[in-house]
């Protein structure tokens, strides 16, 4: 039973992580019915950023997570700039836009390992590395961190989406662009101020990223793209409450497969999940057909 709790526990903390990620991919596609290939380098280039900052600032975690978060929503802004804004009025279906999310993503990535090489990065701030025990349970300082400030963070951005004015014009846009363009809401800023939302959301995954794993390489970012894409899929591509579900699930499922079947690939059995979960609903547990859909119109 403890090994149980015990995975459960490294379950949810890897799940919050991923449940960012999906996130960020539900946020922009609800808005600009695009797959961001660049999600998971932008939560690397916060990672390696925050640990640059933790070491500079003598393990300052708060200081490393501003920095991460405002690097990702930066990135943001130009990654709709240079690769979203451009193909917005072309069409294109989702493929194109997709590919110029990935190169983006690539560029990001070269710079990284330019700068910083291809080995594993370290990052250390102070308080991570300690842990307390409850029975058998062994509970890290970083993981129960990771989990409590990923779930009010998720609070935080469910407020702000169902209500918020802010929110309320995002959904419009997401739901008919040229009927909220005739009543006044900007199709343009609200996608640009929601690229930047999930951008600045990525960085600061990277940061509770170092947090919780202490090191990450800059590969990792097509993983964690995967892996968010996964998650986002699975909920249905425009449910903000369900890409949180499913990535929970996803961080659980990985974690008992890890303990209670080791010589299966617990990356492999996601990708197993997903097909069998589409086989049945192929717009996603939470989704429907993306005609007429919104960010977190599902949930409703």
């Amino acid at each position: 039973m403890s090994l149980l709790i015990q995975q459960l526990l490294n379950g949810l903390s890897t799940g919050a992580i991923y449940a960012l990620i999906g996130l960020g991919f539900v946020l922009i596609f609800g808005v600009a019915r695009v797959f961001n290939g660049a999600q998971g380098p932008i939560v690397i280039v916060g990672f390696y950023l925050a640990s640059v900052v933790a070491g500079l600032s003598g393990g300052n975690f708060w200081l490393a997570l501003l920095a991460a978060t405002a690097i990702g929503a930066v990135f943001g802004l130009l990654l709709e700039r240079l690769a979203i804004a451009p193909l917005a009025s072309k069409g294109g279906g989702l493929l194109v836009p997709f590919l110029t999310t990935l190169g983006f993503g690539m560029v990001l990535e070269g710079i990284v390992r330019t700068i910083f090489s291809s080995s594993p990065q370290p990052f250390f701030v102070e308080f991570a590395s300690e842990s307390f025990k409850i029975g058998d349970v062994r509970l890290g300082q970083a993981q129960l961190f990771v989990t409590v400030f990923t779930i009010l963070l998720l609070v935080a951005l469910d407020r702000m989406i169902y209500s918020t004015s802010w929110g309320l014009s995002a959904r419009a846009v997401a739901e008919n662009a040229s009927i909220a363009g005739g009543v006044g809401i900007s199709p343009v800023a609200l996608r640009i101020g929601i690229v930047a939302l999930a951008s600045a959301l990525a960085g600061t995954t990277g940061a509770l990223y170092g947090l919780q794993y202490a090191a990450a390489t800059p590969t990792l970012g097509v993983v964690l793209t995967i892996k968010g894409l996964l998650v986002a899929v699975i909920a249905g591509l425009t449910s903000f409450r369900g890409a949180v579900l499913i990535g929970l699930l996803l961080g659980v499922t990985e974690a008992m497969v890890i303990a209670f079947a080791p010589a299966m690939p617990a990356d492999g059995f996601a990708f197993v999940i997903l097909v069998a979960l589409l086989l049945f609903k192929p717009a996603g547990i939470f989704g429907r057909k993306l005609s007429g859909t919104a960010v977190g119109a599902d949930d409703r």
